[in-house]
């Protein structure tokens, strides 16, 4: 079965990571897969899904015909069985267009929560509900965006989880952890705290960074900050702000997150929402006892995961959670996230998501 997959610029978010890591499962189930990317540049994150096994190609995205045109020439002379999509911009031409190559099936993935409202509202379930008349399958990655699609769109979608590496994401051993906090310096009975993911104002870092702020500084713990920072830089600028430029260690984007989410004690995501949240199963998958804002895309994992600590998205509810957990043994934060890497494994593991995708692609 051949099958291509339509992206944007092609950076390390989740669609292009899952696709990275089920590279070989795909495989191995007899897909050959293509990639397509169509931003403006390729992206960066183009060499790991190539040396995983994908085909790229790149057609950057231009509101002329001549682009339309480009990817008609591509999916009809691809001859592929499954034209699979990932976008949001122009979704409803690329949709087009991806039917009119009558491949045996179209499908596209939702992978956020989007929340329009007024006159764009109306377009885009408009656009959804005629793709799906004309055989377009839907799917979301987890049931907020599941319930949200059928909310604001009124558009009934199939659902597959995201997953995440399941084979790398597990609990580590007393010694890789006494290594990995050797290597970040940090001391061994020191609390440590862990973010993963960007500076946008979507990752709500600047409350938690208040929420520390309110913290004694005999209860306040090291905080790593995995991921880009803005130009600006100025989450850096409000820790030093705040009096904590001893209590933050801004990480940059890692290559490898493992060794710091081994030196954590404690996950934090205190998001204004979440399509799903790869970042929060892989540190739920360490073991990590976590604490997550009630959001979309978060608060799914509240029927899963038992002894979660959840807080609303501002400075004094993450402050609260926070104590919660710090104040606690840990031995009595660690009995919280005893089962946690059996329960993702079970509900999130590359198999189960690959499996997902095979039945759709093989519906008839």
């Amino acid at each position: 079965m051949k099958v291509l997959h339509v992206l944007n610029e092609l950076k390390p978010s989740g669609a292009e990571t899952m696709l990275c890591i089920a590279g070989s499962t795909f495989a191995s189930n007899g897909i050959t897969a293509e990639v397509l990317s169509t931003g403006q540049e390729i992206g960066n994150y183009a060499p790991n899904l190539e040396s995983t096994g994908y085909t790229l190609k790149h057609i950057p995205f231009v509101q002329t015909p001549l682009f339309f045109l480009r990817l008609y020439r591509l999916m009809q002379q691809g001859k592929y069985d499954v034209i699979h999509l990932h976008t949001e911009r122009a979704n409803f031409w690329i949709g087009l267009v991806a039917l009119s190559a009558r491949p045996k099936r179209v499908l596209r993935t939702i992978h956020s929560n989007f929340c329009f409202g007024g006159h764009l509202r109306i377009r885009r379930m408009l656009q959804r509900r005629f793709l799906e008349f004309l055989g377009v399958t839907h799917v979301a990655i987890s049931t907020s965006v599941q319930q949200n699609e059928l909310k604001t769109f009124g558009l009934k979608t199939r659902y597959v989880p995201n997953w995440y590496e399941d084979t790398r994401f597990t609990p580590a051993t007393v010694a890789e952890r006494r290594q990995a906090r050797a290597d970040f310096g940090i001391p061994p009975d020191r609390t440590v705290i862990i973010t993963v993911g960007n500076c946008s104002e979507i990752k709500n870092h600047e409350s938690l960074l208040h929420a520390l702020a309110m913290l004694p500084l005999e209860n306040r713990p090291i905080y790593l900050h995995v991921g880009n920072e803005n130009v600006a830089k100025s989450e850096r600028k409000l820790a030093v702000e705040l009096g904590l430029e001893n209590s933050v260690r801004f990480l940059g984007p890692l290559t490898d997150i493992r060794p710091a989410l081994v030196s954590a004690d404690i996950f934090v995501m205190p998001s204004l929402y979440e399509g799903f949240g790869i970042a929060a199963i892989e540190g739920l998958a360490m073991g990590l006892p976590a604490i997550f804002t009630d959001a979309p895309g978060l608060r799914d994992f509240r029927a899963e995961y038992d002894g979660l600590v959840y807080a609303d998205p501002d400075a004094s509810s993450l402050h609260d959670a926070l104590l919660v957990l710090l104040l606690e043994t840990k031995e009595t934060r660690l009995q919280r996230s005893e089962n946690y890497q059996d329960i993702s494994k079970q509900l999130y593991s590359v198999r189960n998501g690959v499996s997902g995708y095979l039945k759709i692609y093989s519906d008839d």
